[in-house]
């Protein structure tokens, strides 16, 4: 054993000492033979650059001379006394004859013949064009006798990147030029001029690039690609003499430049990537590094094949570690034989039984953990031999169960993996894990995703019965709407007929209203766009106004009504009146609607004692003797949609909605709001409300009474109404007319700036504009009277007056210049309150 240890560690140190000293032979050579590329590369770079000077160098001798014979042959026509306009069609013809060799000219000849600007081109300046200012005329005129070459810079007619040539005529004054397109020059290369692909550029002492082209058929960015004229600049800046090599680091690669800089500070640069200089000698080293390798891999491999095996070893024992503290109990299984091997137990069995030689004696072991009997059935059949046979490599077999524990049945899970072992042969390892938390969290995802389902399905099923309801609640009203007004137009000679026929389309109008009104609170909810404005209010005042309200309704029904008195301790608080209001109207409608004739509604209001932080503390109380409501139903009372099904409800209209909102604006107000209720005895709603004390208010001037305390009236005003519709803009123009207005009404936003644009000042007191109008929509008119240069634009009363009743279309409404919001569909006391709130004083009272 320690003969052959000896002879094993010989072997390797002669295997090493062989391939060191082949190494170095195959190196040496391989840098003999790299510096000798090297240094062929480097004066064929160098011959590259000569070549791209001789061809620019050619190109522009080429169109020196077109311009030389353009310049002989003007002065030879100035000297016979033609004129600028001959020169012109001359030289117009000769671009022309010229047009195939000037490939790279932008605008052919052009110049100034005697003051006056001749152009081949047909190309006329415009007035601010300063033909004595542009670079080809004074270097004409700094270069007399000789063509001058100006630097880059961008045509005044096209924009584009160009040189010019130009040359000053023997009159002293007139000059010939013509443009060299510079940003797309081609060099034509010769045979083996490209040997090397790269990238050829010539560029001007600025920086400006006048060539740029790749040296071979293969595009080589060589890092110049993103080059701007001031990273030229810096590259230049480090470049010596006139001619010579420069190596430089890019972002990719690192480059070799063989560069020659002329008297006209034109730099011509050919840059070739080291790594295509070095290519041939780089692939003999990977080459001869490649044969390297293979043997020192040879002898590593021959050096450490056991301590490869022993490591091997070592990792499938450590991996089979790593997963037995994952896994609680581990098997292999050999299907085939019927053999048995438990690789890991966890916790061991109380009771040592037999010992698990075979698959059999193993489930054998394992059949009373199992919890339920379906699941041992399901386990059987998923992990028995014959199935497990046919398990092969990347095969899997899952079950998840419940099995026995001191604290009852915990989930795990049962998987069948195959694992290839030395012979090539393919055991299967059977692993148990718990998955007790995982399972139950799962389990509990899935039961609220169910839940979840549920609730989203009878949100659905409430939305359809709500479509439904409400289908049939809006043709209600709709009906009567329609019906009354043919019977009025039928009876229009009976005016007590008519009245009466009005009178009803009024309330189904305002229960048609009530409808679109809950609606579209509901959406303000949905949206949270619904807001509180809390104002000093009086709330005895308050409550005795709706009741008194409600007492006629009952009064009308046979229905009997009591308010009890409030006993208040401050009678002035801060609350949004209107929200309140909305509140106590839905309860109260609800318990008028839902109490049979002979029955008793009662309205309460207590102030309960205070809260430590001085907030105040009301309790609201609606009663009634109606019909009452079932248990199961008061659980969905304040869901959006809900109404019970009963014989008495079917015939009150309503989408159940009013609920809903009150229980949300209960909440927003910081309350609370609770019902009890008994089938065939009543209902009662108790809504707790917190609120400040407040500071007596002085009296509203939603009125605003004049001087001798006259209310506000339209009598004697003059209105500007825009409005598209032609219905809404008749009925607005008559109801202003009955109060006494004068309108002008317009079509659309665009007339009422034009008639108030063209009215005088005064002739308007106030403009009410509806905003959703073709050509010119409200907003836009009323920022466009704003902005009118007149004394009046800046004064004058604009009022919104539309559909778009959302607080988001109030505030559009301020943000446009107008002075207040009036909601369709118009009430003439909100009008009179909006108009007195917001116009001049002396129009309130002067009317």
């Amino acid at each position: 054993m320690k003969g052959s240890r000896n002879y094993n560690r010989r072997f390797a140190v002669q295997s090493i000492v062989l391939f060191l000293v082949m190494s170095a032979i195959a190196f040496l050579g391989v840098y003999t033979s790299g510096s000798t590329a090297y240094r062929s590369a480097n004066r064929l770079g160098t011959m590259t650059a000569d070549y791209l000077h001789t061809q620019i160098d050619a190109l522009l001798q080429q169109y020196n001379q077109i311009l030389e014979d353009a310049v002989y042959m003007a002065d030879t026509m100035l000297a016979d006394g033609r004129t600028a306009s001959d020169i012109e069609d001359w030289i117009t013809s000769f671009s022309q004859e010229y047009n195939e060799t000037m490939q790279y000219d932008e605008s052919g000849l052009y110049g100034v013949i005697r003051g006056q600007g001749v152009y081949s081109s047909g190309w006329q300046p415009d007035e601010t064009y300063d033909i004595y200012s542009r670079p080809w005329y004074r270097q004409a005129l700094q270069s007399p006798g000789t063509v001058a070459r100006s630097q880059v810079y961008n045509d005044a007619r096209t924009g584009t990147t160009m040189i010019s040539l130009s040359k000053l005529l023997s009159d002293g004054e007139s000059v010939l030029a013509l443009d060299i397109r510079v940003g797309d020059i081609q060099v034509d290369w010769q045979e083996g001029s490209d040997a090397f692909p790269g990238t050829a550029t010539v560029v001007d002492q600025d920086g400006n690039v006048v060539l740029r082209q790749s040296i071979g058929q293969e595009h080589v960015s060589c890092g110049l690609d993103d080059f701007t004229p001031d990273d030229y600049r810096a590259l230049l800046a480090n470049l010596t003499g006139n001619r010579g090599m420069y190596r430089w680091d890019g972002a990719q690669d690192r480059y070799q430049m063989y560069y020659i800089r002329t008297s006209d500070n034109w730099t011509f640069l050919v840059i070739i990537p080291r790594s295509v200089i070095t290519q041939d000698a780089t692939t003999l080293f990977y080459v001869q590094l490649l044969f390297q390798g293979l043997f020192l891999l040879i002898i590593i491999y021959l050096c450490l094949r056991n301590y490869y095996t022993l490591r091997q070893n070592r990792q499938v024992q450590r991996s089979l570690e790593a997963v037995g503290q994952t896994y609680d109990c581990l098997v292999q299984v050999d299907a085939v034989r019927n053999r048995c091997d438990v690789l890991k137990l966890a916790p061991p069995p109380k009771k040592k039984g037999p010992p698990i030689k075979t698959y059999s004696d193993f489930l054998a072991m394992i059949h009373p953990t199992v919890y339920r009997a379906e699941d041992w059935k399901t386990f059987c059949d998923i992990f028995s031999l014959s199935r497990l046979q046919a398990l092969h490599q990347g095969g899997r077999l899952y079950l998840e169960y419940e099995r026995r524990g001191e604290d009852g049945p915990r989930w795990v899970s049962a998987e069948a993996l195959t694992a290839p072992d030395a012979s090539g042969q393919e055991p299967v390892i059977l692993a148990f894990r718990q998955i007790h938390d995982t399972k139950c969290a799962e389990l509990e995802k899935n039961r609220l995703l169910q839940e979840s389902l549920q609730s989203a399905r009878q949100a659905n099923q409430a939305k359809s019965d709500f479509l439904s309801r409400m289908s049939h609640d809006m043709r209600t009203p709709m009906n009567a709407v329609i019906g009354f007004a043919a019977m009025a137009k039928q009876y229009r000679h009976d005016p007590e007929r008519v009245d009466d026929c009005v009178t009803k389309i009024t309330a189904a109008s305002q229960q048609l209203l009530h409808l679109i009104s809950e609606v579209l609170d509901t959406a303000k909810i949905e949206q949270g766009k619904m807001e509180l404005r809390p104002a000093p209010m009086d709330l005895r005042s308050h409550v005795q106004e709706t009741a008194a309200l409600f007492r006629l309704q009952t009064e009308a029904q046979h229905q009997q009504f009591v308010l009890r008195e409030p006993t208040l301790t401050h009678q002035w608080v801060l609350l949004d009146g209107s929200r309140l209001d909305q509140i106590l109207n839905n309860l109260l409608s609800n318990a008028v609607k839902y109490t049979p004739a002979g029955g008793t509604i009662t309205l309460q209001v207590e102030e309960l004692p205070a809260k430590d932080d001085g907030t105040l503390l009301y309790r609201f109380t609606v009663s009634d003797t109606g019909i009452g409501m079932a248990p199961d139903f008061l659980k969905r009372l304040f869901l959006p949609f809900e109404r019970e099904d009963t014989s008495m409800t079917g015939k009150v209209s309503g989408v159940g909605l009013g609920m809903a909102i009150t229980r949300h604006m209960v909440q927003m107000m910081g309350g609370h709001i609770e019902v009890s209720s008994t089938q065939g005895k009543g209902s009662v709603f108790t809504v707790l409300l917190p609120c400040q004390a407040a500071e007596q208010a002085p009296a509203p001037a939603a009125t605003a009474p004049d001087d001798n305390g006259a209310p506000f009236t339209l009598q004697g005003l003059h209105f500007l109404l825009a409005e598209d519709n032609m219905l809404n803009r008749e009925i607005a123009q008559e109801l202003l007319q009955l109060e006494g207005a004068t309108v002008f009404p317009v079509e659309n936003g665009q007339q009422a700036v034009e008639a108030f644009q063209n009215a005088p000042p005064g002739t308007f007191d106030a403009i009410l504009m509806d905003i959703q109008m073709p050509v010119l929509d409200g907003y836009g008119a009323a920022k466009a009277i704003r902005a009118l240069d007149r004394e009046d634009a800046a004064s004058i009363p604009i009022f919104a007056m539309t559909a778009n009743a959302f607080e988001d279309d109030v505030l559009a409404a301020r943000q446009a210049g107008m002075n207040g919001h009036i909601a369709k569909p118009v009430d003439m006391d909100r009008m009179r309150a909006v108009l007195a709130a917001n116009m001049p004083p002396s129009l309130t009272t002067d009317a």
